[in-house]
C-alpha cells in the first residue's frame, strides 16, 4: 500500500526559506528523493512557527523510504543539512498524499477511540509506523481563509491541529 511521509524539519537560526543555502538544499533534496520515490516532495510552512517546514510526499512501502534514508545519496544530503536542518519527526501513514497538493493543509493528528474506524474519513489513515493507534487526517485548500478555523476537538475528542501553507522553491 502507498504510504504519505509526514516529516517535520525545523531550519537552524539565522536560515531561513528564502536563504540561497536552504533554497539549493531543498532543491537537491526534491529532485533526488523525487527521482528515487516517483512522488513529488512538497514544502509547507507552519502558520504559527515559519521555522517549521513539513515535507509532505509518497513512497511505495515505508521500506522503500527507509532505503532511500539508507543510501549513499540521502546520507550526503543529511551531512549537507547540519547547522541548516534538523529533522524533529517522521511518520507514515496510510492516506493519499496528493491531497497535500493545494496551497494550504490542515495536517490533523488524533488516537482514535476504540472500534473507531478511520477508514471511511475523507483524507485520513492510520499512521503504520508509530505505537499506536494513532490516525492523521490531511485535508487540502486554496487558502488559510477557506480552510476556516482549526479546531483542536471533534466530539469532545482532543487533536493535534496544524496548518500550514505551501512554499516554493525559487529557481
Amino acid at each position: 500500500m502507498t504510504v504519505t511521509e509526514f516529516a517535520t524539519l525545523k531550519l537552524v537560526s539565522p536560515h531561513t526559506w528564502a536563504s540561497p543555502d536552504i533554497q539549493a538544499f531543498f532543491r537537491t533534496l526534491s529532485t533526488q528523493q523525487g527521482a528515487w520515490s516517483g512522488y513529488s516532495l512538497r514544502f509547507f510552512a507552519d502558520t504559527t512557527d515559519p521555522q517549521l517546514i513539513y515535507l509532505i510526499t509518497g513512497w511505495e512501502s515505508v521500506a522503500t523510504h527507509y532505503e532511500w534514508i539508507a543510501s549513499e545519496q540521502n546520507q550526503a544530503l543529511l551531512e549537507r543539512a547540519e547547522g541548516m536542518i534538523e529533522v524533529e519527526g517522521l511518520a507514515h501513514a496510510e492516506l493519499d498524499s496528493e491531497k497535500g497538493d493545494a496551497q494550504f493543509v490542515v495536517w490533523t493528528q488524533w488516537m482514535p477511540r476504540e472500534g473507531e474506524s478511520v477508514a471511511g474519513q475523507s483524507g485520513a489513515g492510520l499512521v503504520v509506523d508509530k505505537e499506536g493507534p494513532l490516525a492523521y487526517s490531511l485535508q487540502g485548500y486554496g487558502s488559510e481563509k477557506e480552510a476556516g478555523d482549526l479546531g483542536v476537538t471533534q466530539g469532545g475528542q482532543s487533536r493535534k491541529t496544524i496548518g500550514a501553507y505551501r512554499l516554493t522553491l525559487e529557481c
